[in-house]
């Protein structure tokens, strides 16, 4: 008898489903994604109490009967043709394994039309079996996910409570709703309001909507580029009033994708090194924009992360444009000077002290330059409390109790 045999489909589905279908925020990522690469302009987001039900409705193109079905096949995608297609992404997704993979470890409603089109398409997807019917619905699409990892009961006993999924699931609404503002989002809790954003198109007011960032201060605008290598960047960034003992309140947009980006991470904690305490975070949200032939999207399952092809030019021109913002703002002690930072290796190394330019107690008090200054480290320190999300007002505390008397 042979030793080797190949898998069924609906195997392999639950296989490559442990790499896309992490928890609970999986499937709503992925659904979120493929509605905005519809087109959509609203959507919706409803979970259940527990996490393991979740519907998105949009109001995107929708898909065709032909293109529905074919939609929960594996590799099935409308997004690329080629390998060489993957250098010029415009979307989110294009590997063609969220929605096969997310229909072999729960049970799959789908409501599609396109607008031009009388009537719709039911699907039903099940253990690998798909049972389409025509049905009449509204115009885009809407995907219903019941009983998540019902019929994969070890990955149920990783699932933190139901409050942890959730958080995860906020975050990733938050994340595409700041990185597409023109988009209004609503997301739901056992039909409770947890976000909504009215889709102004305003990057400033959906940070502020989703409470991303929800200080009362105005946020510190950031603009840069590298014309020679095609890069930009924008954004904003909260001043040095304002930080967290961790970087959930850090957000990278590249090329319009939410990622974990450790240059941007480097260069705030340049930018702010000698502004905030040792071991505390900026908030920021930075986007970079810049030649998709350029970006590698395609290193991760769940496309958390990214590589570039010219990371040092990212990084000094993502640093040079927080510094300068800062220096406008009246908080930075220099101006950037590209001939002054070494250039970033590959590990990314700390930069060394002798680098960073010292300003005294009583220069900080006579130079009216510095005026922001001298109230941050004067009158204004904020305090190391935590809270869930945001810092909130500063509290009056010495200048030696958060580590700033060896640093000034």
């Amino acid at each position: 008898m042979a030793k080797v045999l190949v898998l069924p489909d609906h195997v392999a589905s639950q296989i490559a489903a442990g790499e896309v279908v992490e928890r609970p925020a999986s499937v709503a990522k992925e659904l979120i994604e493929n509605a905005i690469d519809a087109g959509a302009t609203s959507i919706n987001i409803s979970v259940s109490e527990g996490c393991r039900s979740i519907r998105v409705a949009d109001n995107g193109c929708g898909m065709d009967a032909d293109d529905a079905v074919l939609a929960f096949h594996r590799h099935a995608t409308s997004k690329l043709r080629a390998a060489d297609d993957l250098w010029r992404l415009s979307s989110l997704g294009f590997r063609g394994e969220a929605l096969p993979s997310i229909a072999s470890v729960a049970k799959v409603t789908c409501y599609t039309r396109r607008r031009e089109s009388a009537t719709g398409l039911r699907i039903e997807a099940m253990d690998g079996k798909l049972n389409a019917v025509e049905t009449g619905c509204a115009s885009g699409t809407v995907m219903e996910v019941v009983d998540l990892f019902y019929n994969v009961p070890a990955r149920l006993n990783f699932l933190k409570k139901a409050a942890t999924e959730f958080a995860h699931i906020l975050e990733v609404a938050q994340n595409l709703a700041i990185a597409y503002p023109e988009i209004s989002f609503e997301l739901l809790k056992n039909n409770e309001k947890s976000l909504r954003t009215s889709g102004s198109g305003q990057l400033e007011q959906a940070i502020r909507e989703v409470g991303f960032i929800s200080i009362r201060d105005s946020l510190i605008a950031v603009s840069g580029s590298d014309f020679q290598h095609g890069l930009s960047v924008s954004g904003y960034i909260a001043s040095p009033l304002h930080f967290r003992g961790d970087r959930k309140a850090i957000l990278s947009i590249v090329n319009r994708r939410p990622v974990r980006c450790p240059l941007t991470y480097k260069a705030l904690e340049y930018a702010y090194s000698d502004l905030i305490p040792r071991g505390r975070h900026p908030l920021a949200v930075l986007i970079v924009t810049l030649d998709a032939a350029d970006l590698d999207v395609n290193i991760h399952p769940t496309k958390k992360e990214i590589k570039y092809s010219h990371g040092n030019e990212v990084y000094l021109t993502i640093q040079r444009a927080i510094m300068d913002a800062l220096r406008q703002h009246g908080v930075a002690k220099t101006a950037f000077s590209a001939t002054a930072v070494p250039e970033v290796e590959s590990s990314f190394k700390s930069f060394s002290e002798d680098e960073y330019v010292r300003v005294s107690d009583r220069s900080l008090a006579s130079d009216r330059s510095l005026g922001a200054a001298s109230i941050l480290v004067d009158t204004a320190t904020p305090s190391f409390e935590a809270s869930p999300k945001i810092v909130g007002e500063p509290s009056a505390v010495k200048p030696q109790q958060l580590g700033f008397k060896d640093r000034l």
